[in-house]
């Protein structure tokens, strides 16, 4: 790439981001062509659509995200590993408002800009949580992916896009205790009513404002929860 491409290219990534983390990810490509500096035309050259400049501002994060899935396959406690990957996960698709929806409609997308580009990290986390389904009781229904679309449903925070803080400890137990105790599905891929008990519990977690970093962390481990015979 020639030294003036590569300028207006990281020009658009740094003007992306400053627009996205402001806008959402609904906010005007011309907005972004405007604050790189560039025309559309330059813009559009380099970045096609809108998933084509998403998935160059992914393209880090899905890095890390796909590293750390391969680490945590020697993990100790897997169930903690999948656990704190999942945090990761939400943290890095949560960057910007908006951006979770996308990734999570991208995921089962392979077609799509950002669906190939968290290939190889859906791959490396599907290797995951085949590891936990060995060791831990999992419910054998679900799939990495529709777990992956759990996490990216949680309730958001509507101006910062950020998943939203567990209210209170309390909620976080009584989760646990009815996950615990829900039985496998009658039908491969379909949940049952307990399944949507405990997604409402999930909501609740999620709705208040208490910043407790513990009951954060808690909270990943809730939405798996579901998983268990």
């Amino acid at each position: 790439m020639r030294a003036d491409a590569q300028r207006n290219h990281d020009a658009v990534l740094a003007a992306a981001k400053a627009v996205f983390a402001q806008a959402g990810t609904d906010a005007p490509m011309e907005d972004v062509a405007r604050a790189a500096g560039v025309g559309k035309g330059t813009l559009y050259r380099r970045f096609p659509t809108r998933e084509h400049l998403f998935a160059a501002i992914l393209q880090d994060r899905v890095d890390e995200l796909d590293a750390s899935a391969q680490r945590a396959l020697d993990a100790p406690d897997v169930w903690r590993a999948l656990s704190e990957w999942l945090e990761l996960y939400d943290r890095c698709a949560t960057e910007y408002p908006g951006m979770s929806a996308r990734v999570g409609e991208s995921l089962s997308d392979d077609r799509s800009a950002v669906g190939t580009l968290c290939g190889p990290m859906k791959n490396s986390f599907a290797r995951l949580f085949e590891r936990a389904r060995h060791e831990v009781p999992l419910r054998l229904d679900l799939t990495p992916a529709q777990l992956l679309s759990m996490v990216s449903a949680l309730p958001k925070d509507a101006r910062t896009g950020r998943t939203v803080n567990p209210a209170c400890a309390s909620s976080w137990t009584a989760c646990a205790r009815s996950g615990s105790r829900i039985p496998p599905a009658s039908a491969p891929g379909h949940l049952v009513a307990p399944d949507l008990a405990v997604l409402g519990v999930l909501s609740c977690l999620f709705s208040g404002g208490v910043t407790v970093p513990a009951f954060r962390s808690q909270a990943y481990t809730a939405v798996i929860v579901i998983l268990r015979h």
